[in-house]
């Protein structure tokens, strides 16, 4: 305070405390004991304050990004790659498990990719072959030379199919040869018109079955190629159920995984054998976090579904706390609600969370609902597990008069604040004296490092807010002396 000799007059009548029938010896100090003692006053204001339940809480992971890795199968534990508390990153490799269930999976998968390949390659030919058999019927219609579609035959693939177009083929040149031969002899009368007409007829057969056997050779082509297709479609298929299937037995921590690759065909371990690499699966980290923990030594047997590694991100922690029946009612304000966490173990500090859910299930032995929010933010010294307090919210903000926490003293079971009061002011010979008046109050609601003054004080009036349990000191001193 600026003048220690003229602290502020705050009695008002009508008000607890202020009739002065009712006050109590005031606290003189000289203004060298004020100084001393470092008090400060400061006036009660006017301000909001909302309703809270204090509910008693703990850490735990957020479920939501929590995994534990399990083994894909029976087998070794061959490597562990990271201990707990180091960081990981999405794929990275975890551990690696030698398991024959993987290899028999693994050979599926390579066994489906070889199938497809074989379809593949037949497909390729059938589609090879049916080109190759139209760009044939093609040139024969337009009448190419057949030297010319002699050498398009051997270049290109024309198939079976085309060998008998080509077939066909010869034997209609070979009856138009014949017919031209007889038709100078006929028109000479040298040979029959019979048997010109014979060869005539020969001819036009032959050029009849070449086309049916064209068209016949086309549809067989056709049909053939969309058989390949078909088996290309089916081997797909079945190669992509068997990475699915190997996929869903190694989890979601091998979702990284090369299905047909051992786990690190570089390492060494003991054994040179193809297929014992192809029983090696990796285990990768399926977030971003820290491994949490290993369950399993390097060598050791494993059961399927066996935890192996847990990793987690620990950024955003959850705060988990019960509500009994008697603060159901701040279930009504969820979720979105911001709330305030304090740990014990880390004092002064308050942390935001914002409440996400309360269970639906009460349990029966407890009669208490859960209750999850997330933390607003990452600090090393929250950890899974540490006990804390949550405040949450349950009613609306309502204008009250308020004062800092330190203002308030405790005696007797009542609540006490120290009021400056210049009609204790006086003048003696070692100084000025100042007076502070021992006034109770009724408080109500404390947050955020106020109190709320429920009677006692009125809006203006100066408290003591630094100092006040010195001058408690004083009274009780010379209350015993009385």
């Amino acid at each position: 305070p600026s003048e220690v000799a003229d602290p502020p007059a705050t009695y008002e009548s009508g008000t607890t405390g202020n009739d002065p029938s009712l006050t109590f010896a005031p606290v003189t100090l000289t203004q060298l004991q004020v100084e001393n003692a470092g008090l400060r006053w400061a006036p009660v204001t006017r301000g909001e304050i909302q309703p809270q339940r204090t509910l008693a809480g703990r850490l735990d992971y957020n479920r939501e990004r929590l995994v534990v890795v399990r083994s894909p199968g029976e087998g070794v534990i061959r490597e562990l790659r990271f201990r707990p508390g180091e960081a990981v990153t999405t794929g990275q490799t975890l551990a690696v498990v030698a398991s024959p269930d993987v290899a028999s999976r693994r050979g599926d998968v390579a066994r489906g990719q070889s199938s497809l390949e074989m379809v593949v390659k037949q497909r390729d030919r059938s589609s090879q072959v049916l080109e190759g058999l139209r760009q044939l019927i093609q040139r024969i219609e337009r009448q190419d030379l057949p030297d010319a579609i002699e050498a398009f035959v051997e270049t290109n693939h024309v198939g079976e199919f085309g060998e008998r177009v080509l077939a066909a083929y010869h034997r209609q040149r070979l009856a138009e040869s014949m017919t031209r031969g007889l038709a100078d002899a006929a028109a000479s009368g040298a040979v029959a018109e019979k048997l010109q007409q014979q060869r005539t007829n020969e001819l036009q057969a032959a050029a009849t079955a070449l086309r049916s056997l064209a068209d016949q050779s086309l549809f067989e082509a056709s049909f053939a190629l969309m058989q390949s297709d078909l088996a290309v479609e089916e081997a797909r298929q079945n190669l992509d159920v068997s990475i699915q299937r190997l996929h869903l037995f190694t989890g979601p921590g091998s979702a990284g995984l090369d299905v047909l690759s051992p786990a690190n065909p570089s390492s060494d371990h003991g054994s040179s054998d193809g297929s014992d690499r192809m029983a090696e699966v990796r285990l990768t980290a399926p977030l971003d976090g820290t491994v949490e923990a290993r369950h399993v030594a390097v060598g050791q047997r494993c059961a399927t579904g066996d935890p192996v590694i847990t990793v987690a991100d620990t950024s955003r922690l959850w705060v988990v706390a019960d509500i009994r029946g008697n603060d159901w009612e701040a279930i009504d304000s969820l979720p979105g609600l911001v709330c305030m966490v304090t740990a014990p173990a880390i004092e002064g500090v308050v942390f935001k969370a914002e409440t996400l859910f309360v269970g639906r299930q009460v349990d029966p032995g407890s009669e208490t609902a859960g209750l999850v929010a997330r933390l607003a933010v990452a600090d090393p010294r929250l950890r899974p597990g540490l006990s804390v307090q949550i405040e949450i919210p349950v009613g609306q903000l309502r204008e009250a008069l308020l004062v800092p926490n330190s203002a308030i003293v405790s005696h007797d079971g009542e609540r006490w604040v120290f009021v400056p009061d210049s009609r204790h002011v006086t003048g003696s010979e070692g100084g000025r004296l100042a007076g502070f008046v021992p006034t109770p109050v009724v408080v109500g609601l404390s947050q955020n490092g106020q109190t709320e003054i429920v009677s006692g004080l009125s809006a203006g009036g100066q408290v003591v807010v630094a100092g006040a349990f010195t001058l408690k000191s004083e009274w009780l001193l010379d209350r015993d002396a009385d």
